[in-house]
């Protein structure tokens, strides 16, 4: 099996002796009689290296920081009609394949395209280098000529310092360290939920399954506009429902105030979608139960203390325990319901008429809520949050 790798330049001028210590270390990582190819690629004004060889590389060779490599496919290279061209003697003049490119250019009218450097090893020191040259004629089609020269590192090294109309093929983007999580990835791709761009750390990609997390941990997913934040979740939740053991083990709320994602999970089976645009399709932020009236209370309570925040003390505390609690023993728990027990008399007197309630329920409704209403709920913001818009 053959890799291709694509070879990031980290700096404008990497110099002949740094590339033939590192053509010295990847022949060794081949053995000995491992034959590998070295491309240059000139396309667009800008220079491209890449690596064919029988081994997967890694993305860093060494100490060699002047590179970092990344697989790439074939597919990504056009493939064009070869024919066979004369030998091409490469003088001394020529320093680097950019000199070859200007000398044809001005010259002959050609355009220099790619460099091929056939390298085998055959003893621990000692190497054999063939090299051809293709060059583009006015019908698109390539042609291959045997360069003559002894060792290739001079058409390498290229000082892209001093070449104001040529460029370097480097990685700009900056990667996070993800160093502790790959241990959680597989390079298997199938039945993956999400596949992770591992460079520079690993040469290719690998891939996350969901047996391989641990989704009751912490996590965090971050992006700018655009980056697939959205799409994540849905991919994420659409698989978790697919197989029954992860039904079974887990339950997703997803709050989603744009609704980007309502389409994509909406149709799940055993999903409860609720729509905040209408107040009639709202009132089930939770389950109206009474089956465990303290947790549903405690619930509801967390959600207003973080809405709240600086306006939420005992005070008010106390008051929206009882109302939640009296709403949800009576099976009418929603954001409607609460604002006109807080607001409307009538409705609220109507209410605590109920045999079902406790008395201490009805006391506080009847006593302390009117004291606190008049002396806190007045001065607050509480009935205009409680709205919920």
């Amino acid at each position: 099996m053959k890799y291709l790798f694509e070879v990031f330049l980290t700096k404008e001028y990497v110099e002949e002796n740094i590339w033939s210590k590192f053509l010295y270390a990847v022949s060794k990582l081949n053995g000995i009689l491992g034959k590998w190819k070295m491309y240059i690629y000139i396309e667009d004004n800008t220079v491209r290296y890449l690596i064919e060889t029988n081994k997967k590389l890694p993305s860093i060779i060494s100490d060699f920081s002047e590179f970092i490599l990344k697989i790439v496919e074939d597919e990504e290279f056009e493939q064009k009609r070869i024919f066979p061209g004369r030998p091409y003697f490469i003088l001394n003049k020529e320093k680097s394949v950019l000199d070859i490119y200007d000398k044809n250019e001005v010259k002959r009218n050609k355009k220099l395209k790619i460099i091929e450097i056939n390298i085998l090893p055959i003893t621990k020191k000692l190497y054999k280098f063939s090299t051809k040259i293709y060059f583009e004629n006015k019908k698109g089609n390539l042609i291959r000529r045997k360069a003559k020269f002894s060792i290739p590192y001079q058409i390498l090294s290229i000082d892209f310092s001093k070449y104001n109309r040529f460029f370097y093929k480097k990685d700009a983007t900056k990667y996070l360290d993800i160093q502790k999580t790959i241990h959680i990835l597989k390079e298997e791709k199938q039945d993956a939920f999400l596949k992770v761009n591992t460079f520079p750390y690993l040469v290719e990609d690998y891939y996350l399954h969901l047996n391989q997390y641990d989704f009751d941990k912490h996590s965090m997913i971050i992006g700018s506009s655009g980056t697939g934040k959205s799409k994540l979740i849905s991919s994420l939740t659409m698989n978790l429902s697919k197989k029954e053991e992860y039904r079974r083990k887990y339950k997703v709320v997803v709050i989603d105030p744009h609704a980007e994602i309502k389409n994509d999970i909406g149709g799940i089976e055993e999903t409860k979608v609720l729509d905040f645009e209408k107040a009639k399709n709202s009132f089930n932020l939770f389950m109206r139960s009474s089956k465990d009236l303290i947790v549903t209370t405690e619930l509801i309570l967390s959600l207003f203390q973080t809405l709240m925040a600086d306006q939420y003390n005992s005070k008010l505390e106390r008051v929206l325990r009882h109302s939640i609690y009296l709403l949800t023993k009576l099976d009418k728990m929603d954001f409607v319901n609460l604002k006109r027990l807080i607001t409307e008399v009538e409705y609220r007197n109507e209410l605590i008429k109920n045999k079902n309630l406790e008395e201490s329920t009805v006391d506080f409704f009847s006593v302390e809520f009117n004291t606190l209403r008049t002396r806190f709920l007045s001065r607050s913001n509480f009935t205009n949050i409680i709205i919920y818009r």
